[in-house]
């Protein structure tokens, strides 16, 4: 275990940068640079702590479609507390060769008993990264970089 001793001043600039951090961290994050046909995975992270993960909607293989619960960072890595996983069970495969796609099935949201802890890797806010995304700013969790659609992620 390793003590690093700083000043309040310190402490107060540190917890000023962090918590400015979180306020720009919350919104909708999109895996692609701009919105095609449909969303492709996405991080809802909303101010009061909670998240909610989607998986790409365009895939019709999955059957797991996404999790939730809460979300916090320590520098460099970004920590989930999911607690709820949405999944389809059931449904029935097509007999297309090419683009199988799973057909019906129910959603089911299941509540864990203890949340299971995820953490990812967390880069810093880009502005400007890429010059044919129409959004501005981006960030690379988990090694993927996320564009952020929106800053209101209630809106979706």
């Amino acid at each position: 275990k390793r003590t690093v001793k700083i000043n309040e001043e310190q402490y107060w600039q540190y917890y000023e940068s962090v918590s400015l951090y979180k306020e720009e961290f919350v919104g909708l994050w999109h895996s692609f640079y701009m919105l095609p046909a449909g969303w492709c995975d996405r991080y809802l992270i909303y101010p009061d702590g909670k998240f909610t993960f989607y998986y790409n909607q365009m895939d019709e293989r999955k059957r797991l479609y996404g999790f939730s619960g809460r979300w916090d960072f320590v520098p460099d890595k970004l920590i989930f507390y999911i607690d709820k996983i949405e999944i389809l069970v059931g449904g029935y495969w097509d007999d297309d060769p090419v683009s199988s796609s799973l057909h019906g099935g129910t959603e089911l949201l299941i509540t864990l008993d203890a949340p299971s802890i995820f953490e990812q890797s967390l880069g810093q806010m880009r502005e400007n990264a890429y010059e044919y995304s129409p959004y501005e700013t981006s960030i690379t969790i988990g090694g993927v970089t996320y564009w952020k659609f929106n800053d209101e992620p209630v809106d979706y």
